[in-house]
């Protein structure tokens, strides 16, 4: 639990830190630059610790492509905190958590006991909570105003008696 916890912490710091620092110097600075100092700081940690190696080469493949992965994702997550507000970006993107109890349930055969279940539909449910704009609820969408726009034409061409449509019923009309 407390490696959990400050784990949370260390992420909380680093993506407010990104958030500052991409939006001064750019996302991909910001990743790149990150990566270095926890290559460099993982190199000291080897150094200093001498692990065992006996890693057979299936799982160095394995991690490799996940540090690829993982790669991405910070780059899109440190381009998600230089464009968008903190207090929205980090909740949506901590729904990963979800995606990981999918993924165990599935492909490593761990069950799901009642209240993992709650949490995960509670995360997903504050994501949509803490990313939706609720003032925008009722108001046409984008998409709906564009359609808009050419009926409003249609229509008033139809009054000034000078197109064909005026015959139609009105759900026929553009």
């Amino acid at each position: 639990m407390i490696f959990g916890l400050t784990a949370a912490l260390g992420w909380g710091v680093a993506d407010f830190g990104a958030a500052v620092v991409g939006r001064r110097l750019g996302s991909f600075s910001t990743a790149v630059t990150a990566h270095m100092a926890g290559l460099l700081t993982l190199l000291v940690l080897v150094v200093g610790l001498r692990p065992s190696w006996s890693t057979p080469p299936v799982v160095i493949a394995w991690m490799a492509g996940n540090g690829i992965i993982a790669a991405a994702a910070y780059l899109l997550l440190y381009r998600a905190l230089e464009l968008g507000p903190v207090a929205l970006v980090s909740p949506v993107v901590a729904a990963y958590a979800v995606i990981t109890i999918a993924l165990a349930v599935t492909f490593l055969g761990e069950s799901l006991p009642g209240i993992v279940t709650i949490g995960a539909f509670t995360t997903v449910v504050g994501v949509v909570l803490t990313s939706a704009d609720f003032r925008k609820l009722g108001r046409p969408s984008p998409l709906a105003q564009a359609e808009e726009r050419p009926r409003a034409f249609t229509e008033t061409v139809d009054q000034a008696g000078l197109g064909q449509q005026s015959q139609m019923p009105r759900d026929a009309r553009l």
